[in-house]
């Protein structure tokens, strides 16, 4: 899990984020026309905004693995009974 990273990219492609498995923000890539198109509050909201869409794309990735390391568990418990 620990691998798990996402990125998040704005609509018109000037901001994205990129985050580790913790939701950690390990990239930023501003481009400078953001700077001409944004007020400094503006592109903070994105930007956060980003970083919580990236963390929910981790956190729906973590959850479809667990599911299928639980169901293999379990298809292999089952296999062991039989």
């Amino acid at each position: 899990m620990q691998c798990l990273t996402a990125d998040a990219t704005s609509r018109d492609q000037l901001v994205s984020v990129h985050i580790n498995a913790r939701g950690l923000l390990t990239e930023l890539r501003i481009e400078p026309a953001a700077l001409r198109r944004y007020r400094a509050d503006q592109l903070a909201a994105e930007i956060v905004s980003l970083v919580g869409l990236a963390d929910k794309k981790i956190a729906t990735i973590r959850n479809q693995t667990i599911a299928a390391t639980v169901q293999s568990l379990s298809d292999y418990s089952g296999a062991q009974e039989g």
